[in-house]
């Protein structure tokens, strides 16, 4: 199945959007939003990320470093 997006995606603060809202100009409709401000208070958003927006390498090193992956 392909999916084409035609034109721009309308962008929402989510905490300024009821469940309500959501459910009827958006779910219901089937209609694509992008939701922002929902992982603002996350601790990982501030570990896991240098403020320039790259990987904090080190600090997956320092906590995680003997991990194993698949």
């Amino acid at each position: 199945m392909v999916v084409k997006i035609v034109g721009e995606i309308e962008r929402l603060d989510a905490k300024q959007l009821s469940y309500h809202d959501f459910v009827e100009n958006y779910m219901k409709r089937n209609q694509p939003v992008l939701l922002t401000g929902l992982m603002d208070g996350w601790q990982a958003c501030k570990d896991w990320v240098k403020p320039n927006g790259e990987p904090n390498l080190a600090f997956f090193s320092t906590h995680f470093g003997k991990s194993k992956v698949q």
